[in-house]
């Protein structure tokens, strides 16, 4: 349910991709690639950690990496892995902030963004001290309240908005 924001976020930038004539294939193939990967981690965590443990896990992938050891050299890479996570979600939060205040300044009809990056970082500051004080009030929030918010964000107003420009576009033609 939570993974409906993701794609239209990455929607929002391709109006502003420069090479154009690539953006289907590059989708296509990051899609096909992810999925590829998540397939093959989730087979591993079931494998080697078994299907109860890596259903009760929060995190399989974290204690599949605790247990990798070849030869004694290449041992504990869960280091390797939480930099690598810690990478990956700086990248996704720069992508969606990046996209929350373009889209913004579209709606407020400014010329410029960036008069909006610093007030907008310390309310969103404020907003996640105040929305996720701890992990169980987080994990509350994503199973009850997120679901919601996704559909309506992610998937009812992008569906209503293509019916709209839809609609406009076969009045135009009439």
């Amino acid at each position: 349910m939570k993974k409906y924001i993701e794609p239209v976020a990455v929607l929002m930038i391709l109006p502003f991709v420069s090479q154009k004539d690539r953006i289907r294939k590059s989708l296509f193939v990051g899609q096909l690639l992810a999925g590829i990967v998540l397939i093959i981690i989730t087979m591993l965590a079931i494998l080697v950690l078994g299907p109860e443990l890596t259903a009760s896990q929060n995190y399989p992938i974290y204690m599949l990496a605790k247990k990798i050891n070849i030869g004694d050299f290449m041992t504990r890479l869960e280091a390797i892995l939480a930099i690598i996570w810690f990478i990956t979600i700086f990248i996704r939060f720069s992508l969606f902030f990046y996209v929350t205040v373009l889209g913004l300044a579209q709606t407020l009809k400014l010329q410029d963004y960036r008069p909006l990056i610093f007030p907008f970082g310390i309310l969103l500051i404020a907003f996640t001290l105040i929305m996720a004080p701890n992990t169980v009030h987080y994990s509350k929030f994503i199973s009850d309240i997120w679901p919601f918010y996704a559909m309506t964000f992610g998937f009812l107003l992008p569906l209503i908005l293509l019916i709209i420009t839809k609609v406009q576009k076969n009045d135009r033609c009439n």
